[in-house]
């Protein structure tokens, strides 16, 4: 969520352990464009079809299964969908400068989307979240709360 503030997209929360039919509706309102979940928990096809925004996905996998070829895109997708694994990121950024990237654009950071859900299965509702109500809301906590409990 943080790199969003600093690359300018809008990362969207998604209840988790939904059926493959609510994800694909809530990728499609909220209008999403990469996707990060656990590996194979949807499938690719599937998802290339039914969120047509979709532009990334990036699996989390498991240390046990890291030997599979999670990146691996179907024939049927071809490069609609980039594909990739986290470890993989991570592996390739680790010879990377550890400096935040330099904002001369002028360009404001992006939003927060949550989608929530009383119930599994319940109606959602998606809330946007500007980055100035989160700064707001994130220095009206520091404010409310007295010097003892801020040192905790």
């Amino acid at each position: 969520m943080l790199a969003g503030a600093f690359f300018g997209f809008t990362p969207v929360l998604l209840p988790y352990n939904q059926p493959h039919a609510i994800v694909m509706d809530l990728l499609r309102q909220t209008n999403a464009d990469a996707l990060v979940a656990q590996a194979g928990s949807l499938p690719l096809e599937e998802l290339s079809r039914a969120a047509g925004g979709l532009k990334q996905v990036i699996w989390v996998v498991e240390n046990t299964s890291r030997h599979v070829g999670w990146s691996d895109v179907p024939n049927s997708i071809g490069t609609k969908i980039g594909v990739s694994t986290w470890h993989e990121l991570v592996e390739q950024q680790r010879s990377s400068p550890a400096e935040l990237p330099a904002d001369g654009s002028g360009r404001k950071p992006g939003n927060l989307v949550a989608v929530w859900q009383s119930r599994s299965g319940a109606d959602a509702e998606i809330v946007e979240f500007t980055q100035a109500a989160s700064a707001s809301d994130q220095q009206g906590r520091r404010t409310s709360t007295d010097n003892k409990s801020r040192r905790m």
